[in-house]
């Protein structure tokens, strides 16, 4: 991604999909109370989704990828917003609630499309580029950032215990480059669908992807980028559940 001082010639956008931890919440999450005298602890409520597989629902699930500019000419810049129209995934809830669930999410590079003019306006993103500016933006972005022509998927794959706040242990495979993150996670279930929200940060440079400047650093993007994100996925008719383990 190549920002410029130019109108014409913007800061690249990046998106990589997916899934790494986010730093605590200050001060960090507080322990339950202790169970009185004589009481035991009751152990944590299950998830209540009806054991299955389910597929992702690409027209009700998003990804929003937040690319932001640096340095002292970063006036002269614009930030981004990526997004992507068409996840697919799955996910299996095992019966009994004694397994982790898991599942995989897959991205085609291909397919993202940058600054979508209504999460533009969500993001209350402060410039406008040009409709020519955006097209520049996701040519340097997939041809010389991402690299889709060597790498046209990225690839999650997810676990967790089957509570609603459990956290996921996620594999994120993108641009050549596998890491493993673990990420909290808010998980609900309803009428066969089952629903995950968060937000999530990564740096390009975990993933060999540096981040590029010009006139030495006075103007560039940022290696931090920041994924908000919600997944939806309905059960499958016939999706038989998985058993756990003998």
């Amino acid at each position: 991604m190549k920002p410029s001082p130019a109108p014409h010639r913007l800061l690249p956008a990046l998106l990589a999909w997916v899934l790494t931890a986010c730093g605590p919440h200050p001060g960090g999450p507080q322990p339950p109370p202790a169970a009185p005298a004589g009481q035991s602890v009751p152990p944590p409520a299950t998830l209540r989704a009806e054991p299955g597989t389910y597929t992702l629902d690409p027209a009700r699930s998003e990804i929003a990828v937040l690319v932001r500019r640096g340095g002292a000419l970063a006036r002269l810049g614009h930030d981004h917003v990526v997004s992507h129209p068409a996840l697919q995934g799955h996910f299996s809830v095992p019966a009994g609630g004694g397994s982790r669930a898991e599942g995989e999410v897959t991205v085609l590079l291909s397919g993202l499309v940058v600054d979508d003019p209504a999460l533009r306006a969500r993001y209350a993103l402060d410039t406008q580029p040009t409709p020519a500016a955006v097209e520049g933006t996701r040519a340097n972005m997939l041809q010389r950032v991402l690299q889709d022509y060597r790498f046209p998927l990225a690839r999650l794959r997810l676990s967790a215990e089957p509570h609603p706040s459990a956290e996921v242990d996620v594999e994120i495979a993108l641009h050549g480059v596998t890491r493993r993150q673990r990420v909290a996670v808010d998980w609900q279930a309803e009428r066969g669908e089952l629903r995950g929200r968060g937000r999530l940060v990564l740096l390009q440079s975990d993933f060999g992807m540096q981040p590029l400047t010009v006139l030495g650093g006075a103007l560039r993007v940022e290696d931090r980028l920041e994924m908000d994100f919600e997944l939806r996925a309905r059960r499958d008719p016939d999706g038989a559940a998985p058993r756990p383990p003998a």
